[in-house]
């Protein structure tokens, strides 16, 4: 039997060939947070809601217990917004889409969120939607989205160009993370399937090399016993020996777990300084060469492709007249919710407590529309400082 491959694994075990080695290892244990529940049902209600508004696709609530709240439901508008918007009129839409192609070696497949067909079939859109925390990779050099678009390539060889959008609403663009991000493909002059079948051959001639990386790592459940985060290699490689991959033991011991908490408060404060430093020579700008880095005159690459660079960034807003705000908040807002929301007098707060009582989504990109982003903006702007500050971006 081949081995099965899913898109959505691609970021991680192609950055890192011995995650999947691992995976095939050990039994995955099923982990849901509230944050995940929460992204799941965000998925389903979102489908149906986009169902509702003409999509084709059968979609069953896996979590029927959960209910959104707040910002959680807020990222269901938002998403779905964003994709009646980005999807042009006439085209049709499918949610929640399984695809599944066999290559030689292995099989690919994917689920993907939204995909939409133009009516001469010729061009599509790949959208999805990321409900997490941690800002993932932009469209541009995605490689989750690089095997959706391998997969409708090989499904539907008559779709020409193709556009590939991630929409992530926790994102904070203050940060210079966008919540929306796209790049387009034109199929004639890029072999994205050939790229896809390459990269995962890669993977499957060389099971036992670990690589450490922000993609790599972030969502691997083996981080705590995997050889190379445990070295901590200069090059941050490992290669092991078939004896040294059969004596990973697939929980850490006490010993591990405490030697985890010991090393990381030990590197707390030299990488907090190592942060503050870079960002200071990148702002200043350099330019050497190194055996395992590029720098340009504001930026540097690593041996690994990661891009770290300076952006200039607004820091937290901050309202130094707290008196006036909640005066000017009294007239939408209770005296209960106004208290609450203005505790730490914190302004997302504020956004979404103005939104509930007057009904209007927290943000809206609609020109002109109402929602409790702009009710800030209008009715307490000029009592809103921001510090302009220098943001370490790694991409």
């Amino acid at each position: 039997m081949k081995p099965s491959f899913r898109a959505s694994s691609l970021d991680r075990i192609i950055t890192c060939h011995g995650s999947r080695a691992l995976d095939t290892k050990f039994p995955h244990e099923s982990k849901d947070s509230d944050v995940s529940l929460a992204g799941t049902k965000a998925h389903a209600v979102g489908a149906l809601r986009l169902i509702e508004a003409g999509a084709i696709g059968e979609v069953e609530d896996p979590t029927p217990g959960v209910e959104l709240e707040g910002f959680d439901a807020w990222i269901v508008d938002f998403w779905v917004q964003t994709v009646l918007e980005l999807v042009p009129a006439g085209w049709a839409i499918e949610v929640e889409g399984a695809f599944e192609v066999e290559c030689l070696r292995f099989v690919l497949t994917g689920h993907i969120d939204v995909l939409a067909i133009s009516p001469d079939g010729t061009q599509a859109i790949i959208i999805d939607l990321k409900t997490g925390y941690n800002p993932v990779d932009a469209a541009e050099c995605n490689w989750q989205l690089a095997g959706y678009a391998a997969l409708v390539r090989c499904s539907m060889p008559g779709i020409k160009q193709l556009r590939l959008v991630i929409v992530q609403p926790r994102n904070n663009e203050a940060e210079g993370y966008p919540r929306v991000s796209e790049t387009s493909l034109d199929l004639a002059l890029c072999d994205v399937e050939a790229l896809i079948e390459s990269e995962i051959n890669a993977v499957l001639d060389d099971p036992l090399t670990f690589t450490t990386s922000k993609k790599g790592c972030l969502y691997c459940d083996f981080a705590l016993t995997c050889p190379a985060t445990i070295a901590l290699k200069d090059d941050m490689k490992l290669h092991l020996t078939q004896d040294q991959f059969d004596a990973i033991p697939q929980n850490p011991s006490p010993t591990q777990l405490a030697e985890w908490v010991r090393d990381g408060k030990l590197l707390e404060k030299p990488i907090k300084l190592a942060r503050e430093e870079l960002k200071e020579q990148l702002t200043r700008g350099i330019s050497t060469a190194a055996g395992d880095v590029t720098t340009a005159e504001h930026e540097i690459t690593l041996i690994d492709g990661t891009r770290i660079f300076v952006k200039d960034g607004q820091g937290p807003r901050k309202v130094e007249n707290l008196t006036t705000l909640l005066l000017r908040l009294g007239v939408v807002v209770p005296e209960e919710k106004k208290v609450h929301a203005c505790l730490t007098a914190s302004l997302d707060d504020v956004e979404r407590t103005v939104a509930g009582e007057l009904g209007i989504p927290i943000a809206s990109k609609k020109v002109g529309a109402m929602s409790g982003k702009s009710w800030v903006i209008n009715n307490l702007g000029d009592l809103i400082t921001r510090e302009p500050t220098k943001q370490l971006i790694i991409a």
